[in-house]
């Protein structure tokens, strides 16, 4: 089986907000509606909207691990470090 590659752009990582966004597209830059991206650390699953983006809160934590599924492509994941700039 041939698996295509997920990209992820974090839109903004806001610590006072305690928020976090972003965008998920495919290798040519399309835009993956209903793609899962789930937080690690919070056990939580997101699905993206019809532009492919997702907005969630965190919690305390200074780092975060997102797993990004869609399906016919690998998994794809992405360590977030709250203050960095990724």
């Amino acid at each position: 089986m041939k698996y295509r590659v997920i990209f992820l752009q974090i839109l903004s990582i806001n610590a006072q907000k305690d928020k976090i966004s972003g965008c998920v597209y495919n290798e040519f830059k399309e835009q993956l509606p209903n793609a899962h991206v789930t937080l690690l650390e919070q056990k939580k699953t997101f699905v993206t909207d019809t532009k492919g983006c997702f907005q969630f809160s965190l919690v305390s934590s200074s780092n975060y691990t997102l797993k990004i599924q869609y399906i016919g492509y690998k998994p794809f994941y992405k360590k977030i470090v709250k203050g960095s700039k990724n």
